[in-house]
């Protein structure tokens, strides 16, 4: 609901959903939303931004129980579990008065608690240092004697109490020692911890006694210019570490930046970041890039203007990374600028200044001097407001190349920071060259690492996680590995198992498919698929990469980059098709199901005797031989039940023995790719059967329930190819007429009708009549249940943000001339999908509604004006499935009442111009209902199904009543009167009347008796 949302009612708290389980919480969820007439959003399948999450700190999220999920220029979609929430109102008040307009959804607990913790992938970023703490020769010697580990250091630590200084000496030599980047001291009411970082990781060190720690504060404090006698605050100092005349020390001087913070024990926290890599680290393509990679930044640095961006969080090397691209180009011919906040790195050549905001020279005012100085390369130590970002950008503009920093989680997500900070959406492509997200791993010791064997589990998500490395990337992930390196420790390495840290990278170049997401608001979601399709290798990816060749360990990648089942969460169904196991029926069961024992008491008789290895084999060929659609294997209290779902009639087909049940529960599983050890949620995966000559796939779903879990089988149809609407039962008259539509090139059809009513099938059939190769065709579907060929097909993935609308809006960029959406389902879907109908694209989709006239009130209540609903819509499908009866075995029904043959008449002079009256009006009325069965129908009386449809074209007149907020019922009378409309219910008895089906099945699909 867009613009500022207007509550009636105040009240304290919401209303409490008690102990249920989250499917009741989320239907509950809808009922409330539906009563507060608002959209209603499910944030475990919906994608929620983290850097829009942000603009609310994580307390005051909490606070007012509302989560911003998604940040479009100055409009928030926001999360709400009550809008009518004092803290919510005051909340979104605030954010009011700052710009913000609102599209509020009703949310679930369950959703606020997952959007929470994305607050947990942020990290506050870490401070930055006047004095000089001197260690002597003699003091370094004396402690490396004793001091071999980490362990031996801590050891030697805690036995100093006596001296202040020789204390902090120990300290700051065991940190130089172990290569650390952090010193913390934690304080606690019985002690202080001490606690190094050593390649990233935070190791527990020693504990000191409160009173030594006392003396340490003050110490520190002194050096670095800070008040005594604060400490309820916090406070920023700085000081220097001299190391005299020791041979094995790179640099004499550390720079040490100083945080201080209360700590809530009633002492002060102190962190120190220890600034000492030498200029000679600084070597680009020693940072870990892979070529490709290392390509693409030298590339870059040549161009003469542009901003390069280094993405990431605290501590994940941005800066190093940025230092070393400025060593790579730095020479006398380059006048070179820096404004850093602190100077971490000195570098001859090159000016480098500071940012003190004690005397208010911020990132700001410095940049704004720097570039009077007339450099040719700028670095900005970090982007973290409007104004630094803007004056970076237009400094990129007007002929410097500028690198800065960016705090975001990868590389995609700086073009939604960009615009959170105000960039104007044309100048950051125009002004970016290259954006680069990475983490800092640990190396492991070449000394002590270990080789040993990956799980089968794991090496499959890894196998996964590097099949969508795309060929652009121009790297070559191995085939075939069993082996990875583990840590051990050694003296080498100071005990850890690691030595040193490498990077890991992802990085895409400005391009004209990344301009053009940009240009049109594109999601971080599309820019960092586009990116992957263009060569892009993602941070998980090149962390896998370096497991593989030793550099790392697996520990490493999960503990920054993630665990690699992630991938499987964004890409899953996509990838489990593409690996899916196969199902290969033995001859000798082929053999056996011949057209003469596929009765159902044979069937029944083979599935009761059958073993563990034949049950799912014989279960498959069964069901294909007999046209079943869907296979349910339902598990009972002794038994299991095995029912086909066949012409859309769930049919009882065999009891088998209970013991059976888990085995093959477990078999359908592997085959579809998903965990075997699983129970207790809903999984959905894929495989393929070969019958003989033909092969076909499987979509399974595996649910839990009260005696185990169902599993449901959808046989998919492999000749959908063949499929053609005359086969669906569609009326020439009316075939007609839609191909004349479907010559139009652009606007929509939208078919609509309950699940399981055939809208897909239909679908599909009028894109096997239009791909004759002359259009390009796309689909967007949720799961891809046919393939066609020369068709371009994709799958939504709910789970990772990858849905109807993110992937309509990305897939137009692929020039299409004719789109199909699987499903429209909200506002996002159907605005985007009727502008793509507005600008030269044919949309096929469906919705749920009862009748076609009702889908203009869906649309209507989905927020999209009548206007639009006019302008793009062409026709309007609406239809059911009714079984055909056997034309072998069908009866005359002579048991049809007088009265139903007057209601039949009744109905037909209801559409005096169309082809039911025309062509029934005065006829004898002949009604056949299902035989005894025969071999033709299996016994069933009905073989295969028909559609009927009531569709509405929409000509000038319906257009111009859409647009003018017409009652449906006037739209209605317009269109039976001149266009000679026909219901549901009418061609159902049309289909009755020509003998093609029954009085039960047109009642059961439309109501008739």
């Amino acid at each position: 609901m867009p613009g500022r949302y207007s509550f009636d009612t105040d009240f304290e708290r919401g209303e409490y959903i008690g102990q249920v389980t989250r499917a009741q919480e989320e239907r509950l969820t809808q009922e409330r939303a539906l009563a507060l007439h608002l959209p209603y959003v499910n944030l475990r399948t919906s994608p929620i931004d983290l850097d829009s999450l942000i603009l609310i700190p994580e307390q005051e999220s909490r606070r007012a129980k509302l989560a911003i999920i998604q940040n479009t220029g100055k409009k928030l979609h926001v999360g709400v579990f009550d809008p009518r929430l004092l803290e919510t109102k005051k909340t979104i008040d605030s954010l009011h008065a700052q710009g913000y307009i609102f599209n509020v959804m009703v949310v679930s607990e369950s959703s606020l608690n997952k959007a929470w913790e994305f607050y947990t992938l942020y990290k506050a970023p870490q401070f930055a240092v006047e004095g000089i703490f001197h260690i002597s020769r003699d003091a370094w010697e004396k402690f490396s004697r004793k001091a071999h580990s980490i362990q031996e250091v801590g050891s030697e630590i805690e036995r100093l109490t006596t001296s202040t200084s020789e204390l902090m000496a120990a300290v700051f030599i065991g940190s130089f020692k172990a290569k650390s980047s952090d010193i913390h001291l934690d304080a606690y009411d019985t002690h202080t911890t001490l606690r190094y970082r050593v390649d990233g990781v935070l190791h527990d060190i020693a504990q000191l006694d409160p009173i030594v720690y006392h003396y340490v504060v003050s110490r520190i404090k002194i050096l670095a210019g800070l008040k005594l006698n604060l400490h309820n605050t916090n406070q920023d100092g700085r000081f220097t570490v001299r190391i005299e005349d020791v041979k094995d020390v790179p640099k004499s001087n550390i720079d040490v930046r100083v945080s201080i913070l209360p700590s809530g024990h009633g002492g002060e926290t102190i962190v120190m970041r220890l600034l000492g890599v030498s200029v000679v680290d600084l070597i680009l393509k020693e940072m870990g890039m892979h070529p490709e990679q290392l390509r693409r930044i030298k590339a870059a640095l040549d161009k003469p203007n542009g901003l390069i961006l280094t993405t990431g969080p605290t501590g994940s090397g941005k800066t190093t990374t940025l230092y070393s691209a400025l060593n790579e180009i730095n020479s006398p011919e380059i006048n070179i600028i820096t404004i850093e906040n602190p100077i971490e790195y000195q570098i001859p050549g090159i000016t480098q200044t500071q940012v003190n905001d004690r005397e208010g020279y911020t990132f700001e005012q410095g940049l704004s001097a720097i570039v009077r100085q007339d450099p040719d390369v700028i670095l900005v130590g970090e982007i973290r407001s409007t104004d630094s970002a803007n004056m970076a950008i237009n400094a990129a503009l007007t002929g410097h190349l500028v690198l800065s920093t960016l705090h975001t989680n990868d590389a995609a997500g700086a073009v939604p920071r960009l615009r959170n900070l105000n960039v104007q959406r044309s100048l950051i492509p125009a002004s970016l060259s290259l954006i680069i997200a990475q983490r800092l791993v640990r190396e492991l010791c070449p000394k002590c690492k270990q080789e040993y064997d990956v799980s089968v589990d794991m090496k499959e998500a890894m196998v996964k996680a590097l099949a969508l490395v795309s060929p652009r990337a121009k790297v070559t992930p191995p085939e075939n590995f069993t082996k990875a390196w583990k840590a051990v420790g050694c003296e080498d390495c100071f005990g850890t198992g690691y030595k040193g840290q490498t990077g890991i990278f992802e990085m895409f170049p400005m391009d004209d498919m990344i301009e053009r997401l940009i240009l049109e608001d594109a999601t971080s979601y599309d820019i960092r698929k586009t990116a992957m399709e263009q060569g892009m290798v993602t941070l998980l990816q090149h962390g896998l990469l370096k497991v593989l060749d030793g550099t790392t360990s697996l520990e490493e990648i999960q503990r920054v980059a993630g665990d690699a089942r992630y991938i499987e969460e964004l890409y899953g169904k996509a990838v489990l098709a593409l690996l899916s196991s196969t199902l290969r029926i033995p001859k000798d069961i082929i053999a056996a199901l011949t057209k003469d024992n596929l009765r159902k008491s044979f069937i029944e008789q083979r599935l009761a005797e059958a073993d563990l290895d034949e049950l799912l084999h014989w279960s498959m060929a069964a069901a294909k031989l007999m046209d079943a659609s869907d296979i349910h294997f339902e598990p009972g209290k002794d038994n299991f039940e095995v029912r086909f779902r066949v012409d859309g009639v769930l049919q009882p087909i065999a009891e088998v023995p209970k013991k059976l049940y888990l085995p093959l529960i477990a078999e359908v599983k592997e085959l579809s790719g998903l965990k075997v050890g699983t129970y207790s949620e809903i999984q959905e995966g894929r495989f393929a059967v070969e019958l003989g000559d033909s092969t076909f796939d499987i979509r399974t779903s595996v649910i839990p329930g009260g005696y185990g879990e169902t599993a449901v089988l959808r046989l998919l149809n492999p000749n959908i190819e063949s499929l053609k609407l005359e086969t669906l039962g569609m009326h020439p008259k009316i075939l007609a007429q839609l191909m004349k539509e479907l010559r139009k090139p652009n606007g929509m059809l939208l078919n609509t009708g309950p699940t399981g009513a055939g809208k897909t099938t239909t679908l599909y059939a009028l894109l096997n009549m239009l791909n004759t190769g002359s259009e390009k065709i796309i689909t967007i579907e949720n799961p891809i249940e046919y393939k066609l060929a020369g068709i371009m097909q994709t799958q939504v993935n709910p789970d990772s943000g990858y849905t109807f609308s993110t992937a309509l809006r990305s897939l137009l960029r692929q020039d299409p001339d004719i789109m199909m959406v699987g499903e429209i389902r909200d506002y996002d879907t159907a605005q985007t999908a009727i502008q793509a109908a507005l600008t030269g694209h044919l949309i096929f989709s469906t919705v749920h509604t009862n009748d076609a006239l009702g889908t203009i009130k869906r649309m209507d209540n989905l927020g999209i004006s009548d206007q639009d609903i006019s302008a793009s819509l062409n026709v309007i499908m609406a239809q059911r499935l009714v079984r055909r009866l056997c034309p072998k075995c069908k009866q005359l029904d002579d048991s049809v009442t007088d009265e139903l043959k007057q209601k039949i008449n009744e109905e037909i002079e209801r559409s005096p111009n169309s082809y039911v009256a025309q062509e029934l009006r005065g006829q004898p009325i002949a009604i056949y209902k299902p035989g005894p069965g025969c071999e033709i129908c299996n016994e069933q009386g009905y073989k295969g199904r028909i559609a009927i449809y009531e569709i509405l074209f929409v000509d000038e007149e319906v257009r111009r009543l859409i647009a003018t907020s017409a009652p449906l019922d006037e739209i209605k009378k317009y269109a039976v009167e001149k266009l000679g409309f026909v219901s549901l219910k009418q061609d159902g008895i049309y289909r009755l009347l020509k003998g093609v089906t029954s009085v039960d099945e047109v009642d059961r699909a439309v109501g008739l008796v």
